[in-house]
Parts: C-alpha cells; sequence; structure tokens
C-alpha cells in the first residue's frame, strides 16, 4: 500500500449536531444521523378541507379512493383514504374556508401511475368533472393531467408513457 492509498477520500466533521463529510474537492455531504437510520417508508398528504364527508365523495368518486372517517358518525374531523397503495388523509381545516379556484400555490398531491392508461384515466375523470390540465408531455417526459377539487387542492396524475403517445407537449 502507497501512501497515497492510505490517504482518506473524506474527512468527517460533527459540527453543530450534523455529521459531514467533507472531500478531498471541498464538496460536502450530509450524513444522516445515527439515531436517524430507521427507514422511511412513505409520505402521506394531510389536506385540509372545510368538510371531510364531501371530500371523502369527492375523492371516491372522481378518484376512486375508499377508507373511514373518525369519528363515527358526522360531523367528520378527520379521513384516511387509500387506493392502490396510495394514502390521502383529510383534515377539517380550522376556520379557513377555501373554494375552488382559491389555491394559487401549486399542486397539493402528485399520484404516478402504472400500466398505461394514463390517458382512459383522464377520460374517465373528465366526464365527472373538469380537468385543470389536460394530458400533455413535461419536458421531463412524464405525462401529467391535473384535476382541483371542491377545496381548490390541484392533483396531479402522471406516468410515463412511449414517445409515441398523440399529446400535446408543453411550452416551457
Amino acid at each position: 500500500m502507497t501512501a497515497r492509498d492510505a490517504t482518506p477520500k473524506s474527512t468527517p466533521v460533527f459540527f453543530g449536531g450534523r455529521l459531514y463529510s467533507i472531500g478531498m474537492t471541498g464538496t460536502v455531504t450530509v450524513k444522516r444521523e445515527p439515531h436517524l437510520m430507521a427507514r422511511f417508508d412513505q409520505a402521506v398528504p394531510v389536506l385540509q378541507v372545510n368538510d371531510v364527508s364531501v371530500s371523502m365523495d369527492w375523492y371516491s368518486k372522481i378518484l376512486g379512493f375508499e377508507g373511514w372517517a373518525f369519528p363515527k358518525t358526522r360531523p367528520y374531523s378527520f379521513a384516511l383514504l387509500n387506493r392502490d397503495g396510495v394514502e390521502l388523509m383529510f383534515q377539517k381545516g380550522a376556520g379557513r374556508e377555501r373554494t375552488a379556484g382559491a389555491l394559487t400555490s401549486g399542486w397539493a398531491v402528485y399520484i404516478r401511475l402504472k400500466g398505461g392508461d394514463l390517458l382512459e384515466v383522464a377520460a374517465q375523470i373528465k366526464k365527472d368533472t373538469r380537468l385543470v390540465q389536460e394530458p400533455t408531455r413535461m419536458p421531463y417526459r412524464d405525462v401529467e393531467f391535473s384535476v382541483e377539487d371542491q377545496d381548490g387542492h390541484v392533483i396531479v396524475s402522471s406516468e410515463q408513457l412511449p414517445d409515441d403517445v398523440d399529446v400535446p407537449s408543453a411550452t416551457e
């Protein structure tokens, strides 16, 4: 082994309660702290809604979600919905009345589809509600469409479809 082989490729530095790795080129990589080594499984959006029951009905009819609510009788304050392993939670908003079109901050939920059926899903949804964005090929190759729920949350559905699928391309 030469002296060069024995030279470390990075230097561990513990600073401000975090472990950093400083590479020979000066690049800094943040390392996960030892007590945070548990594996995260998933993140679930928690949407603030005006009426949990109305939201459950909309997501069931339009997107095919099923679930349960709390408490056992109306008015509900919380719900957990599921479809194909995708989970959504609803929480009764505390005095924050919103209406469709009121949110301008962007997407609330991004759902990735598999199976090549995105265009059929969009056509089916369009029978019951207006699409905010028709299926469009994005610069990153995904084809996306979006809808807006009764509380103004924008839900985007996306799938990577073959390049020969005839959809308009997004303009940058």
